[in-house]
């Protein structure tokens, strides 16, 4: 696994518009720019990662909260969680993906 780390919304957008990540981590509540604000920069931006699954952490998540929050999310984690918990909703919004010789890994 290999980690980056931005320390607000704003920097949470460049970093996305300069690589492409497998999976964003986003909280929803963040100086400068929101988790709502800084997420639908990065889907609507150009870069790689516009497609990469996002899932919000917040102690305010509900089981409806990524559909409430209109999709702009993958999934959404509750506070206080477990790296279990992340590991599981990361797999579960990844899901089996075929490498480049065609054979599927998870």
């Amino acid at each position: 696994v290999e980690l980056s780390e931005a320390a607000d919304g704003e920097r949470g957008v460049a970093a996305a518009a300069a690589g492409a990540f497998d999976a964003i981590l986003m909280d929803i509540r963040m100086p400068d720019l929101d988790g709502f604000a800084a997420a639908s920069r990065i889907r609507q931006g150009a870069a790689a990662s516009r497609t990469a699954p996002i899932i919000a952490f917040s102690a305010t998540v509900t089981p409806t909260a990524p559909e409430e929050w209109g999709f702009t999310f993958d999934a959404a984690i509750g506070k206080p969680f477990t790296g279990r918990d992340i590991i599981a909703t990361i797999a579960r919004c990844l899901g089996p993906r075929a490498d480049d010789a065609g054979e599927t890994r998870t």
